[in-house]
């Protein structure tokens, strides 16, 4: 290496750390110095290196291709040179030595004769990526606790300009714009509801924002003094009182939102207390549902459910009775509840034991996986693999992980415990259920017949028809009068559907 170019580089977050242009390119004139280079170029940047589509780094390769001459490119460290993933460092460094030039950290040496230099290059690179990602995570905790103390980060929305407070800090202030936010919530909290014809009218005038950012300025609170600060990895979201000034009033803005909510408020058909067989009963004639409806007689009104072509009526007071009494038939026999009960909590255990060795297993599969990315790095770097082969593989590799990840994930997340709670609320409300249901109030009936019977009941004059069961009611009930098997088969798949059946409810 004898004639070179140097690049000292900087980013906003590296000034933290003290680095300076000034003192990058000192260091590299003097390092040039004592080694009898020749510097050629010198090109600074002040772009984040999270990858290489920086204007002064593309013109540091325009220029070596049209100067042949030039066989080096320093830099101090190797963050200097990137911070972006290491195969994209890797194909980049690959990239000059094709065109004859050697990239160089000078207080980060490496001998590209040694083999050895292959850990070291994917350490630097290595630690420089992460440096970067932890460089994001510190900007972005630093932006929400800004955000928590009030301070509106970013460019300004519309009505509003960036500017400084008495400490230097970021705050905004309202503009001339300010007025034109307050006439389109007056329009709109006015009866002009329709946004396009407001976008139309204002685009005309001051607003020069898109239909769709109109929408939001009027959904933004930050025109009330308050700042929405969205969810991050573990703090949900929340709203804030900010230290800049409102252009609109809390009450405009609350009729603002309950107009813009009312267009999407579905009206819900409440369930009648008075009818809580609505929808579950058929003709026993016809099959079809029977409706409702009242009469009028000694002591006030009377409901009935009826077939209007089959001309059969029967009172609310008399059908719900009779079910109640239908349902006695299913009580399950305390003794029972018990064994099921120790037959869940069996197979829970044995499924714990068994989803432990699993996990072991695909732990040791993701390390494996995650060792042979590894080794594809370091052939990589070798040039024992093309870009393309590299590029494919480790994206299958990854792949791999991800699917082994996401089976580790699916057992560490099976919530036995919960399901034994619900098993047994369940089998509690089953082993007095014709009570239950008596004490329930409607919406609870309701549950309860979806969850017995999966057919709608069919009514006779004075009772209900044999109706088909919940299958797995059904295999509980044929063991109701067998107690002295005492040994009742079972999977943790027969006990699937009857959890949510608490019997708190």
């Amino acid at each position: 290496m004898k004639n070179v170019v140097i690049y000292p580089r900087v980013s906003t977050g590296d000034q933290v750390h003290g680095y300076s242009l000034r003192d990058q390119e000192d260091k590299l004139r003097r390092h040039c110095e004592r080694n009898g280079l020749i510097i050629h170029k010198h090109f600074e940047d002040s772009q984040s290196g999270k990858n290489f589509n920086r204007k002064e780094f593309q013109k540091i390769i325009e220029y070596v291709k049209s100067n042949p001459i030039i066989d080096g490119l320093l830099v101090v460290k190797w963050d200097r040179f990137s911070r972006a993933e290491i195969d994209e460092s890797i194909t980049m460094i690959k990239k000059f030595r094709k065109l004859g030039v050697e990239v160089q950290a000078i207080e980060q040496p490496l001998n590209w004769n040694d083999p050895n230099h292959k850990w070291m290059l994917s350490i630097y690179l290595t630690g420089a990526n992460v440096e970067n990602d932890q460089i994001s995570n510190r900007v972005k905790v630093c932006m929400r606790r800004a955000m928590l103390e009030g301070r509106w980060m970013g460019s300004a929305p519309f009505g509003y300009r960036n500017s400084r407070d008495e400490k230097m800090k970021p705050i905004i202030v309202p503009n001339e714009n300010a007025e034109t936010v307050r006439s389109i919530f007056r329009d709109f909290t006015s009866g002009q509801t329709d946004v396009f014809a407001l976008f139309k009218k204002y685009s005309a005038l001051a607003y020069n924002g898109s239909r769709s950012n109109l929408y939001n300025l009027l959904t933004n609170p930050v025109y009330i003094g308050k700042i929405r600060i969205k969810s991050g990895d573990r703090t949900p979201e929340t709203m804030v009182d900010g230290i800049h000034e409102a252009i609109i009033s809390d009450d405009m803005f609350e009729k603002a939102q309950a107009i813009i909510s009312g267009r999407h408020v579905k009206k819900t058909r409440n369930l009648n207390t008075n009818v809580p067989l609505k929808g579950h009963i058929l003709c026993s004639k016809c099959g079809k549902p029977m409706t409702c409806g009242t009469a009028n007689g000694n002591g006030g009104k009377y409901w009935y459910y009826r077939c209007n072509p089959c001309r059969e009526i029967v009172s609310v007071e008399k059908a719900d009775r009779l079910l109640q009494e239908h349902m006695a038939c299913y009580r399950l026999q305390p003794e029972v509840a018990e064994i099921y009960l120790t037959v869940a909590q069996d197979v829970f255990e044995q499924k714990e034991k068994s989803e432990q060795t699993e996990a072991m297993r695909l732990d040791k599969e993701i390390q494996k996986t995650e060792a042979r990315i590894s080794s594809l790095d370091m052939k990589f770097i070798d040039d024992a693999v093309d870009k393309a082969t590299y590029g494919s593989l480790k994206k299958q590799l990854k792949a791999e992980i991800d699917v082994l990840k996401g089976q580790r994930h699916d057992m560490t997340s099976v919530k036995g415990k919960e399901f034994l709670k619900y098993l047994a609320g369940a089998c509690t409300l089953l082993t007095d259920l014709d009570q239950r249901y008596k004490q329930a109030p409607s919406e609870i009936k309701s549950q309860i017949l979806g969850c017995i019977f999966p057919e709608k009941l069919h009514f006779q004059k004075n009772s209900y028809a044999t109706t088909k069961l919940n299958p797995i009611l059904a295999s509980i009930l044929s063991k109701n009068n067998t107690l002295e098997n005492k040994k009742i088969a079972t999977t943790d798949g027969d006990l699937v559907g009857w959890t949510r059946l608490d019997s708190n409810q």
